[in-house]
């Protein structure tokens, strides 16, 4: 099985997620972020691990080390952190580059550009959703959201559902990968 890695990254600019991306009782938007995003399918993958960064000051040098001992990283982002997640997610591959991490935020031709960023990284699968759209009806500050999921033998295409249930669904899809990886 790939040993993998959830986290929430560290913030380069002080920010601590947001309350929403803290406390559920606490949220500035109704979708469930950490613990639930993160924590729920981290129990569900044998073997893995759980970092919250920011709730416990990590920096990047604190969590560098983490991409040397996995293979994947299931990466939490948001709106306001995108940015310093992305840069994250460049910094876990230039320390491990056999490290799998994909994630897609796509304006247009969502699957298309999916796809091609499938092939150019070289994942297993990418799971794309479109950010575009106005506040509320996009994936962004939005309680709803739909998603492709792209694999070398095709697009699935996820209806449009609460937040919470897509990542209870991706949840199972990627437990479920890793079982068919770990018997390969």
């Amino acid at each position: 099985m790939l040993r993998t890695l959830f986290l929430q990254g560290p913030s380069f600019d002080g920010f601590d997620g947001g309350a929403g991306a803290r406390y559920q009782a606490k949220r500035e938007i109704r979708s469930f972020w950490y613990p639930t995003w993160l924590a729920q399918p981290a129990a569900l993958v044998p073997g893995s691990k759980l970092i919250d960064a920011p709730a416990h000051d990590l920096s990047w040098d604190d969590i560098a080390h983490e991409a040397d001992s996995h293979d994947l990283v299931i990466l939490h982002t948001s709106t306001p952190s995108f940015s310093q997640d992305v840069r994250t997610a460049e910094l876990l591959k230039e320390r491990n580059p056999r490290l799998l991490i994909g994630f897609a935020a796509e304006t247009e031709d969502v699957v298309a550009n999916a796809r091609a960023k499938r092939e150019r990284k070289g994942a297993d699968w990418i799971v794309a959703n479109d950010v575009s759209g106005d506040r509320g009806d996009s994936v962004m500050g939005g309680d709803h959201n739909r998603a492709h999921i792209v694999t070398a033998q095709g697009v699935e295409t996820l209806e449009r559902m609460a937040k919470t249930d897509l990542a209870r669904t991706l949840v199972a899809r990627i437990a479920s990968h890793l079982e068919t990886v770990e018997t390969e």
